[in-house]
């Protein structure tokens, strides 16, 4: 079998779906599938790369195309690409925005169909479209609306044989467009390097000298209730003599700031480590015990971070703000995470995470040809 993936941007560690894209290859290619790529709208290159990638002793072969080019040139030079590979499938790796700066990829369906003829399609949907929760602006909804029709439009232009999605409030969504929705959970875009680490850590060998550190990893949310979480740990050092330090890791968004501000404003201690490369990273989660998300519950499942921390055998707390979809009932929690209430710290200290469901890349990888053989 060979397939070719679709993506945006393959620019290591800095796109989460083209790293996914390039680990899911990568195990592919050590199952005997023939594996390619494109990034179609590559915003980290300014000219043409073609070339052959090494990955754990696989060659796959790569094509960026920059986004700075003439939109009908890539679709183009994408079709030219796809019959020299002659792939058996094409996989595409949907995020609105990888196509398009404002998320509206108008010529996206008819450029695929074109590129793609008569060949079959595959779709991870990784994003739907802005303004889906309760309480978005008007023109977050409306921006949404048209990202929605575009995605429902693409779907219906590419017949795709097999859609899959990670979390139940994007199938719910995908479904009422009409289309039959496999879920393909999501796995860590960042290899275990120390698994030692993490066997001790289960083992309960694990001593905290000095602080009870806090990991929060990659983008914080807005809208999380930092305050009332700041003062519960406040209070919690009071009732229980323990110290806690707040250790962030990786970019962090706009919303880091505010959450520095409020936790080293009551006094407590913090620390940013920034970007790491990814084996400091792996190191960095598997020595973590304790680690806290801000992406909603319901969401997790479309969370590489939440994924990484999970991987790495760290016990989690969602400190998220409210996020219910506007027309789809979902209160889905795939992993059974617990969510920060105030005044129930203690249950999360004292209780133990689930790492039963862990989808990792080969699991993810073997369903993923299961699911394509079948069609």
């Amino acid at each position: 079998m060979k397939v070719m993936f679709i993506c945006g941007s393959i620019e290591p560690g800095r796109d989460g779906v083209g790293d996914y894209t390039r680990r899911l290859s990568q195990e592919l290619a050590r199952n005997g599938i023939q594996v390619a790529v494109t990034a179609l709208h590559d915003g980290h290159v300014k000219e043409i790369q073609d070339f052959l990638q090494l990955m754990d002793g696989t060659e796959i072969p790569v094509y960026r195309l920059p986004s700075v080019l003439d939109e009908s040139m890539r679709y183009k030079l994408l079709e030219q690409r796809i019959t020299e590979f002659n792939p058996d499938w094409l996989s595409l790796q949907y995020v609105p925005f990888s196509f398009h700066p404002k998320g509206l990829g108008f010529a996206l369906a008819k450029g695929l169909k074109k590129a793609g003829g008569r060949r079959r399609w595959q779709i991870m949907v990784h994003e739907i479209a802005v303004g889906m929760p309760i309480g978005s602006s008007l023109k977050e909804m409306l921006w949404g609306k048209a990202q929605k029709f575009l995605l429902q439009s693409l779907i219906r232009v590419l017949q795709p044989v097999m859609v899959h999605t990670h979390t139940l409030v994007y199938k719910k969504q995908l479904e009422k467009f009409g289309a039959a929705v496999t879920m393909l959970p999501l796995f860590s875009n960042i290899p275990v390097a120390h698994p030692e680490l993490i066997v001790a850590k289960h083992k309960n060998e694990v001593v905290h000298d000095g602080y009870i550190d806090l990991l929060v990893f990659a983008t914080v949310q807005l809208g999380a209730p930092i305050r009332e979480f700041t003062q519960d740990i406040k209070q919690y050092e009071k009732s229980t003599g323990s110290k806690f330090r707040m250790v962030f890791l990786g970019r962090g968004g706009r919303a880091q700031a505010d959450w520095m501000e409020e936790w080293e404003g009551a006094g407590l201690a913090a620390v940013h480590l920034g970007e790491q490369n990814e084996e400091k990273v792996s190191e960095i989660l598997a020595k973590a015990t304790f680690g806290i998300f801000s992406t909603p519950v319901v969401l997790t499942g479309k969370s590489g971070a939440v994924a990484a921390m999970r991987e790495h055998g760290i016990h989690l707390l969602g400190v998220s703000g409210k996020w219910e979809a506007r027309g789809l009932k979902v209160t889905e929690n795939p992993f059974g995470i617990l969510e920060y209430k105030q005044g129930e710290l203690d249950q999360f200290f004292k209780s133990k995470s689930d790492f039963s469901i862990l989808p990792t890349v080969p699991s993810i990888a073997k369903q993923f040809m299961s699911d394509l053989k079948m069609n």
